[in-house]
């Protein structure tokens, strides 16, 4: 735009000098073409190039016009807005849509000067139920997005007390007054209203503890790139990792991409090895019961594409005896990169999210009464 302005100028400046060589003080005397062919007809410059040359100019006045107006206004379109948290998911729209929601229902009400600056989402723990396989697997609540958010505000009090509530077995422990918060269409529950509501699944809880426990949401992402990298191979060699019936889960793997993967359990890191259980896994990964150093893990009921409880490190993911075990040893023999305690601290891990699952499961086939 800056070019077409500088050109135009040059333009006006020209044809300005043009008229002050015909001793033409004012462009405005210019009052038709039959009088411009009159006073420059001594200086023999046609009455076609002036024309021409003032409907350049006048095109490119419109266009820089145009430009501007573009520019300052997007043609009408809503200009995008950059969000802190879209690499993880959460695009600048929503985020700001929560922002203004919280600032209205928690901070207004006592802080009327408040603007949306004042308030800002402090930890993001993942979308749940808004993906194409929530829908085709019929989750709770499947189509809706939630939100698990922490929040904070130029307004909150300075409270270090610590706290900590239990869903089931699961324990959220929390160093201050904030605590999680899901938001659901413009409005926001605790996590207990949210899973009591059914909005969220005992499987979701776990997600959303692995991430308030330490699971870094890049490793997640991470991990779900290397899984999805894995089996597209298969899937554009036209196989179907989770057997052939489940057209709707190629489907939503396509759709969905990376975030087709959930990390459904996180137990902790262990000598730089994160442990992980990740849904979607490819029917041959399925979990069955292992063992290691006599701890017996048992499998997740009725859950057909969790998959085995693994090591992420380094960008490889591995199973949890491949890294406990050194390997082409027999008997097998430790490999001393997990300990046993972080074997027992990771079953105690996988122990409640089992129990969890089953509960589900019962609840699901037998409406909680066995």
């Amino acid at each position: 735009m800056i070019v077409l302005l500088n050109l135009a100028i040059r333009m006006k400046t020209k044809w300005q000098n043009v008229l002050k060589r015909s001793s033409i003080s004012s462009i405005s005397s210019i009052s038709s073409i039959s009088s411009i062919k009159k006073i420059f007809s001594k200086e023999d410059i046609s009455v076609d190039i002036l024309k021409s040359t003032k409907i350049s100019l006048s095109f490119l006045i419109l266009i820089c016009l145009a430009a501007f107006l573009g520019c300052s206004g997007n043609n009408g379109e809503e200009k995008p807005i950059k969000g802190n948290f879209e690499e993880w998911g959460l695009d600048g729209k929503t985020e700001m849509q929560i922002k203004q929601d919280y600032l209205d229902a928690f901070i207004k009400p006592d802080f009327v000067e408040a603007t949306i600056e004042d308030v800002w989402i402090e930890k993001f723990y993942g979308i749940y139920g808004a993906r194409a396989v929530d829908v085709a697997i019929n989750k709770h609540d499947s189509g809706i997005a939630k939100v698990a958010v922490i929040m904070g505000s130029s307004y909150d009090e300075l409270d270090n007390t610590k706290w900590s509530f239990k869903i089931e077995d699961v324990l959220f422990k929390f160093e201050d007054k904030n605590e999680i918060l899901i938001w659901r269409e413009e409005e926001f529950y605790t996590l207990q209203e949210a899973f009591d509501q059914k909005m969220l699944e005992m499987f979701e809880i776990f997600q959303i503890s692995g991430y308030h426990n330490g699971l870094c949401m890049d490793v997640a992402n991470e991990i779900k790139e290397y899984m999805f990298e894995d089996l597209l191979y298969h899937v554009e060699l036209g196989r179907n990792p989770w057997g052939d019936s489940n057209i709707a889960i190629v489907e939503a793997f396509i759709k969905d991409g990376p975030n087709f993967f959930e990390i459904y359990g996180y137990y902790g890191t262990y000598n730089g090895y994160a442990i992980v259980t990740v849904w979607g896994s490819a029917a041959d990964a399925t979990m069955l019961p292992f063992t290691i150093a006599d701890i017996l893990f048992l499998a997740v009921p009725d859950l057909p594409h969790s998959g085995l409880v693994q090591a992420w490190k380094d960008g490889q993911l591995d199973d949890l005896d491949r890294i406990y075990y050194t390997k082409g040893t027999s008997p097998r023999e430790p490999s001393g990169l997990l300990t046993e305690d972080d074997i027992r601290s990771i079953y105690n891990y996988h122990r409640y999210y089992y129990f969890s699952r089953r509960y589900e499961w019962r609840e699901r086939q037998y409406g909680g009464s066995k």
